[in-house]
């Protein structure tokens, strides 16, 4: 199994028995979403991308009440399957700051632009990357 099949398992462990719409079926739709997008966009690091679509709502507080320790077993686990601190960083500051209110106060610059909303197509799509460019 490749490290993003194992972030795959490790997210849609912690996203199962979730009915809200925050179940795996939405991770899904994310990365498929995403896989889209990186046709477009050759010079994407598509394993960054794809392992933070999966981890994207990983450590959400719609989710966990705990959100610290959800994020620090997130962080183990990554460590576990031997992702660099570098990139686990980098997974880390996508997240923290790809939500519309995250960037209200000051709008978060990387490589890849991140939004964490429904504006992406037809009504009712659903996807993390609503709005996505690489840059």
């Amino acid at each position: 199994m490749n490290k993003l099949e194992e972030i795959a398992n490790f997210a849609r462990k912690i996203h199962s028995g979730s009915n809200d719409g925050h179940g795996f079926d939405h991770i899904e739709r994310v990365v498929n979403l995403a896989q889209k997008i990186l046709l477009t966009e050759p010079s994407a690091d598509s394993e960054l991308v794809l392992a933070t679509c999966y981890l994207h709502d990983t450590y959400d507080e719609k989710l966990t009440t705990d959100v610290p320790k959800q994020k620090t077993k997130v962080l183990n686990f990554l460590n576990d399957i031997g992702i660099s601190k570098k990139v686990s960083d980098e997974i880390f500051s996508i997240i923290d700051n790809m939500s519309f209110s995250s960037n209200l106060s000051e709008k978060k610059s990387t490589d890849f632009e991140w939004t964490d909303c429904p504006r992406c197509g037809p009504p009712g799509c659903d996807g993390s990357l609503g709005d996505c460019s690489y840059t």
